[in-house]
């Protein structure tokens, strides 16, 4: 009799330490998707910033093209003229 209360004693233990290991898997999982989740949001951030750094490079280097442009554009009529 004690040594199947000691079977059953030893199978109780065995399950319930698979029952833990399942549930740090799935908190290790939990904790992984919301680094995850924290991650995409930061890249999403750092995107923001790079693509209006770079709208703002685009905005300045139109900007001198046009006046560049302008400041030609009075040389190119004398020289059609000639």
């Amino acid at each position: 009799m004690t040594q199947s209360k000691c079977i059953s004693t030893d199978l109780n233990l065995e399950l319930f330490e698979a029952l833990l290991e399942v549930v740090f898997l799935a908190l290790e999982a939990e904790n992984l998707l919301v680094q995850l989740a924290r991650l995409l949001g930061q890249l999403r951030r750092v995107h923001a910033v790079y693509f209006q750094r770079l709208q703002s490079l685009f905005q300045d280097r139109f900007f001198l093209r046009l006046q560049l442009l302008l400041r030609l554009l009075p040389l190119a009529l004398a020289l059609r003229q000639i």
